[in-house]
């Protein structure tokens, strides 16, 4: 996903490194991207990955002859606690109303059972794949998700609206994705893809979601080109139209940057000579992967929606402090005395520990982004927690203690509930798209 790429930022930030040797980033460039965003003017929209609203039964909006819709009707006799009997009627609105309401409020067992109630009762009725639709986010609240995939397939079968078809279907391939079955997720989007009748924002979303899920297949080169392709489509169909949203274009530009910043953290830093020829041709291969990643973090952050923009945020000061790790666990040029080597590990802590400054000045920044957003989410959070542990590491190297991480942090996001993630707390990259 790294060749041929399309990404290019609006305004080019300056390199991160400067020469081969001379392996440090460039001052001041969290600050010039971070601090110079200013909020969006709409609110950040909720992410389509977390369960929608319930489906409730609307009038059609396209002209037509007056007529008179009649649902069937049930009159049941009712017995009350000491006896008495009322009756009770309703259809299958009243039903659906009903369990919406249970649904918005958390309530899934009744939920359900009101859903089933009217699939049993009117299986003919016209709000039955609304049914359907809306059993299957009572499922997903109860975390059961291969059941929720069987009622969203129902949806698709009982000649649901296009909207509801369509949003069920992702709902299918966002499940999957939640579950790390990653080929069944490819699938899934590929078939979406695949038709002509999609919305342009539904183009766009499915784009996203499988870049997102050929990423984290590997198969970088494919996901470069369909998130390519995701950025190229959102320009020409903003160009005649206003979009709801432009969080999926976002994501895209977000994952083009995750293919070389993943691919950066796998080149490791070696030594075979005491003249450092490999570690300075491992560091020149890092530096030309966290250039291009960078740059493309720089145009996810400036596309200026609240969620990714933040997640950029947190990449790009993070690269700091994964450089410097990488650095000093990196192992130590050969045939060095002991007390060389001692001297070798301080000089080399006292050249990078600028890179814990810049990443604790990004994550600071990147808090203070999202407070200008007036949000919160899982990146801001975890800037906030790395800026307070960066400055930990800097106390002590202040204190003349040489501190060495026990290994390499592992690539991995800020944690989330890995598969019912807050609609404005969506971390895409583990099961998202």
């Amino acid at each position: 996903m790294i060749a041929g790429a399309e990404s290019k930022p609006d305004a080019r930030p300056g390199r991160l490194y400067r020469g081969m040797r001379r392996t440090l980033f460039c001052a001041g460039l969290v600050a010039l991207t971070l601090a110079s965003c200013a909020p969006a003017n709409r609110p950040p929209p909720a992410h389509p990955a977390a369960p929608a609203a319930p489906r409730a039964a609307t009038a059609s909006t396209h002209e037509k002859p007056p007529e008179i819709d009649l649902e069937p009707l049930r009159i049941r006799v009712v017995t009350g606690p000491e006896g008495e009997q009322t009756l009770e009627h309703y259809d299958a609105r009243m039903l659906l109303d009903r369990g919406n309401e249970a649904l918005a409020e958390g309530r899934w067992d009744d939920a359900l059972r009101i859903y089933d109630q009217l699939v049993a009762e009117f299986p003919h009725a016209s709000v039955l794949p609304l049914a359907h639709f809306n059993a299957a986010q009572a499922l997903e609240g109860k975390r059961q998700w291969d059941k929720a995939i069987a009622r969203y397939r129902k949806v698709i079968s009982s000649g649901a609206e296009p909207r509801d078809a369509t949003d069920a279907a992702v709902r299918i391939g966002v499940i999957d994705s939640e579950l790390e079955r990653w080929g069944d997720a490819a699938a899934q989007f590929e078939a979406l893809l695949a038709r002509t009748d999609l919305e342009p924002g539904d183009r766009i979303e499915a784009m996203a979601r499988l870049g997102y899920v050929l990423v984290e297949q590997k198969a970088y080169v494919r996901a470069e080109k369909v998130l390519s392709e995701a950025v190229s489509y959102y320009s020409r169909v903003a160009q005649t139209r206003e979009l709801e949203t432009n969080y999926y274009v976002a994501m895209a530009y977000y994952y083009l940057a995750n293919i070389p910043h993943r691919q950066a953290r796998e080149v490791p830093l070696r030594v075979t000579s005491t003249k450092d020829e490999q570690l300075h041709q491992d560091l020149e291969a890092k530096r030309k992967l966290l250039m291009l990643a960078y740059d493309r973090y720089v145009v996810a952050l400036q596309r200026r929606n609240p969620y990714w923009a933040t997640a950029a945020g947190y990449q790009m000061s993070q690269m700091f402090k994964d450089f410097w790790d990488d650095v000093v666990t990196a192992p130590l040029p050969a045939n060095l005395s002991a007390r060389e080597a001692g001297f070798y590990k301080r000089a080399l802590h006292d050249y990078v520990r600028d890179y814990l400054q810049k990443a604790m000045f990004g994550h600071t920044k990147n808090v203070e982004l999202a407070q200008a957003y007036r949000t919160s989410t899982e990146w801001s959070r975890a800037s906030e927690i790395r800026a307070k542990q960066i400055a930990e590491i800097l106390s002590r190297e202040g204190r003349g203690e040489l501190v060495v991480p026990d290994a390499p942090e592992p690539p991995r996001e800020p944690a989330r509930d890995a598969a019912r993630p807050a609609a404005s707390d969506y971390v895409p990259a583990r099961a998202e798209l």
